[in-house]
């Protein structure tokens, strides 16, 4: 099981006090996370005792991990390889490794669903395509039968994640906050040398398409949209790549 927590703050605020460790103890779980059978324990437990990560070594012989930023490389290298071969039965991370690293799981966990954005300094709301990539890591055709996705956030945004998870919302494209540099890439490539193949290029995706379903969302109003033919209409184009 993965768990996926906000920051490595929140990380070390539970993991390390060996929340679930004492979760398991509490409710006589234990010998669900125990790995001492493993065929390669002996020889992992060498590995893992010479680490100087003492959260690693003290947590492994519970079947738990934690990955975080703040280890070294070296730490977090090992701590995927016990995952993912079994030692760990349990890790605890930031979203990041659930972003970035093909390492799969039966049950992913989402604890919580605000993630704080440096860009736009304030926190936002974990976005579907993020919650898809996450829940991706459960149940991958290679490794398992079957998965299960656990996402965990306030009231007030439960319906919100219902809805998006059962496909009652529709996902909008995020292609506009770099439509510059994409378009600047097919210049480069020679594949749009003019203003009207860079028309017909933006008819050819998704974004396009959520423009002319949702224009509002794009800033375009209802009465603009009724009198373009997009993608057509190179003075609308232009203004997209200017914006």
């Amino acid at each position: 099981m993965k768990s996926s927590f906000d920051s490595e703050k929140e990380i070390n605020e539970q993991v390390l006090q060996q929340f679930y460790v004492e979760l398991a103890r509490n409710n006589e779980d234990l010998d669900l996370f125990k790995n001492d059978e493993h065929p390669q324990f002996g020889l992992i437990k060498k590995e893992v005792m010479k680490s100087r990560n003492k959260d690693l070594v003290e947590l492994f012989e519970s079947g738990v991990g934690v990955h975080h930023a703040g280890m070294l490389r070296v730490d977090r290298g090992l701590t995927e390889r016990l995952f993912s071969d079994g030692l760990l039965k349990v890790l605890v991370c930031t979203a990041t490794l659930a972003w970035g690293v093909n390492l799969p799981a039966h049950t992913v966990v989402i604890k919580g669903t605000q993630l704080y954005d440096p860009k736009a300094g304030g926190w936002r709301d974990l976005g579907m395509l993020d919650v898809m990539q996450i829940f991706g890591r459960a149940g991958r055709p290679q490794f398992d039968k079957s998965g299960e996705g656990i996402i965990i956030t306030s009231h007030e945004k439960l319906a919100y994640y219902l809805r998006l998870l059962t496909s009652q919302l529709p996902i909008e494209s995020q292609f506009i906050s770099s439509l510059k540099d994409n378009l600047n890439a097919e210049v480069a490539l020679g594949t749009v040398t003019n203003v009207k193949e860079a028309c017909a290029w933006l008819g050819y995706t998704y974004l396009f398409i959520r423009m002319r379903q949702n224009p509002l969302a794009y800033g375009i109003g209802w009465d603009e949209d009724n009198q373009r033919d997009l993608p057509g209409d190179a003075g609308h184009i232009r203004g997209l790549f200017l914006y």
